[in-house]
């Protein structure tokens, strides 16, 4: 449902008739053991052309999941991630991710809607863990 936004200018009301579509994001947060995480982005890894080819627009994928082009650069240095993963080893919680679920009615049956799982949060925690399984991040012995 269209939500209305006055148009005020001298604080006056200019245009009562600027709608603006109001669609809520529905958004789920998922904390997976690392093994699941793991199984998850091995899937991805042995076939990664049919999770590009659901998501054209995406600018990257960290673990699997599509990052659209308005979600932040990659920020954490080698340090931070050798960091994180170290307190994984140790038994730290690896925190939550976050991912929009939309879904649509086809045919009688719910589907998930085209741009559904986009990693919304924990993409930094991600992308040192896809890293790590990769062997690109040096993580000091203990």
């Amino acid at each position: 449902m269209p939500t209305v936004f006055p148009r005020y200018c001298n604080d006056e009301i200019l245009d009562t008739s600027i709608q603006m579509p109001q669609r809520i994001l529905d958004t789920s947060t998922h904390q997976f053991p690392i093994d699941v995480l793991a199984r998850r982005f091995e899937k991805y890894l042995a076939d990664p052309s049919s999770v590009h080819d659901n998501y054209p627009w995406a600018v990257r994928f960290v673990m699997g999941f599509p990052v659209s082009s308005w979600q932040r650069e990659l920020v954490w240095n080698a340090g931070q991630q050798s960091r994180f993963i170290v307190a994984v080893w140790v038994g730290a919680d690896l925190g939550s991710y976050l991912t929009n679920e939309w879904c649509g009615s086809s045919g009688g049956r719910m589907a998930m809607a085209e741009n559904s799982e986009i990693l919304i949060d924990g993409q930094q925690r991600l992308h040192s863990l896809e890293e790590y399984f990769l062997d690109r991040l040096a993580v000091p012995d203990a």
